[in-house]
């Protein structure tokens, strides 16, 4: 973990930018009398601009994303706050693109150790996702998530506990109790009960998770398997496929049963 003095974020201009942006489009809605929105297109914040706007902010975001994805922190800070900032001004403050994007920067200050700034954003996501798509989505599934595993990095299990818990319980009717993410969600909630203590719960929550898998997953899982060995081109030989005792000798690597390191990303 970086120390205060070498990290090369700014979290504290992050939440600056979401404060002025909110005071902007308070401070137009008190003018117009009307509820939260874009600010339409003939405003002097929106003077100038096309309707490309729209996908360049989209190719910024997902730059952003990329430089995240590999851990390079500074410039994906940047791209964010740029992608939030635009956001805003092309749909408005309430739009599930900048919950995303709040989300997003919260994953990142989460991940260097800025966990009461990751969790104003990640609080502010859920808001946003939370009025937007109802109580019962699976996105706002994924930000109460994202908060209890910031309350379990902060030794606050209670709540971590807490929102584990609603969101297995949508998660359990939005996507089945089968899925992948509500697997996830019930050995992070076993997790987070083993805690405090609570290891018969966790064990059975556990239980269900090892459960076998339905017969779609099987069909989908061999599918994979059948794709993943399956020869590219003519000299491209199946996984599977035996070699011989020459080919051995010259690769004697392939005879190794140390297993592949698995990705970080």
């Amino acid at each position: 973990m970086k120390s205060m003095q070498n990290r090369s974020l700014n979290a504290n201009s992050t939440i600056a930018l979401l404060g002025s942006l909110d005071a902007q489009f308070s401070n137009k809605s008190k003018r117009g009398g009307k509820s939260l929105g874009p600010i339409p297109m003939d405003s002097p914040q929106q003077k100038g601009r096309t309707p490309s706007d729209a996908n360049k902010v989209e190719s910024i975001h997902k730059l952003a994303v990329l430089y995240h994805s590999r851990k390079n922190y500074e410039q994906a800070e940047r791209l964010y706050q740029e992608s939030l900032t635009m956001y805003s001004m092309q749909y408005g403050m309430e739009d599930p693109k900048v919950g995303q994007c709040l989300n997003n920067i919260g994953r990142l200050y989460f991940e260097e150790g800025w966990y009461s700034e990751a969790e104003v954003l990640f609080g502010r996501s859920l808001e946003i996702v939370r009025e937007f798509y109802g109580d019962e989505s699976a996105k706002v599934a994924k930000r109460l998530a994202n908060l209890a595993e910031l309350y379990n990095a902060t030794d606050r299990h209670e709540e971590a506990l807490e929102h584990y818990e609603q969101a297995l319980a949508i998660e359990k009717k939005e996507l089945g109790d089968d899925s992948t993410t509500t697997s996830r969600t019930k050995r992070a909630l076993a997790s987070t009960l083993r805690k405090l203590q609570r290891d018969a719960e966790a064990e059975e929550l556990e239980k269900q998770c090892r459960v076998a898998r339905s017969p779609e997953r099987r069909l989908l899982a061999m599918r994979r398997m059948a794709q993943s060995t399956t020869p590219t081109s003519g000299l491209t030989k199946s996984a599977s496929a035996p070699i011989s005792a020459g080919e051995r000798r010259r690769r004697p690597e392939r005879r190794t049963n140390t297993p592949r390191p698995e990705a970080t990303i």
